[in-house]
C-alpha cells in the first residue's frame, strides 16, 4: 500500500486479507458506580445519593484464513458490521513508520463497502502525530522566565510591570503556536481521511 509523508513524518499502511471462517458479536457492559456525598450549609444538609451508571459496547471477534493458509483473529469494538463465513475481507492498519500501528478501515470485498474503524482525527490521537500543546506550554514558560529575570535585574523598581509584560509575551507565544498546530493538524486530517478513502475504493476495485 501506498504510503503518507508529512512534513518529513513517513506513515505506512498495511492490509490484513482473508476469508471469513467464523464471526461472533457479543455485548460487554460496564457499571460505574459514583459514591454518595453529605454537604452541609450551615443549617441545610444535601445529601446525594450513590449513583449507577452502564456502558455497552459491541465486540465483534471473527476469524480469517489468509491466502498463505495461516488463520488470525481479528477484534472490532464499537462498530456493527455485518459478516459472514466465506466472505472476502481485509483489515487496513496505519503507522508512523518505526511505531506500532492500529486499524483504520475494514473492507468487506464480497460486499463491496468499506468502514471506518478509527477516523483520521481518532487516528491522529492514536498515532500521537502532534504534541504541541506540551512543547508550547514548554516554549511559553521558557519565553516567561527568559524574560521575567533579566527584565526585573534591569528594572528592580518595576518588577510588577516586569512579570505582567513577561506574561503576556509568553501567553502570546502559547495562544500563536497552539493555533498553527490547530491548523497544522487539520490539514493532516483531512490528507489521512482523503489517503484512507482512496486506499479502501481502490483494493475495492481490484476486487
Amino acid at each position: 500500500m501506498e504510503d503518507l509523508n508529512y512534513e518529513g513524518k513517513g506513515f505506512e499502511f498495511w492490509g490484513k486479507t482473508g476469508v471469513v471462517l467464523s464471526s461472533e458479536k457479543r455485548t460487554e457492559t460496564t457499571a460505574h458506580q459514583t459514591a454518595g456525598r453529605v454537604n452541609t450549609y450551615g443549617k441545610n444538609i444535601d445529601v446525594s445519593m450513590p449513583t449507577t451508571t452502564f456502558s455497552s459496547v459491541l465486540k465483534h471477534d471473527f476469524w480469517i484464513k489468509k491466502k498463505d493458509g495461516t488463520e488470525e483473529a481479528i477484534h472490532i469494538s464499537g462498530i456493527d458490521i455485518p459478516l459472514r463465513p466465506e466472505q472476502e475481507v481485509t483489515m487496513i492498519y496505519a503507522a508512523e513508520k518505526g511505531k506500532g500501528g492500529c486499524q483504520a478501515v475494514f473492507v468487506n470485498h464480497s460486499a463491496g463497502k468499506f468502514w471506518v474503524i478509527n477516523d483520521a482525527g481518532e487516528l491522529t490521537n492514536h498515532l500521537k502525530v502532534f504534541t504541541f500543546f506540551w512543547k508550547s506550554l514548554l516554549i511559553a514558560l521558557i519565553t516567561f522566565f527568559g524574560l521575567a529575570y533579566p527584565l526585573a535585574a534591569i528594572f528592580s523598581r518595576s518588577q510588577d510591570t516586569v512579570a505582567i509584560f513577561a506574561f503576556l509575551v509568553a501567553v502570546g507565544v502559547l495562544s500563536y503556536r497552539i493555533f498553527v498546530g490547530m491548523r497544522r493538524r487539520l490539514q493532516f486530517t483531512k490528507l489521512l481521511e482523503a489517503h484512507l478513502t482512496s486506499l479502501a475504493r481502490g483494493m475495492l476495485k481490484k476486487t
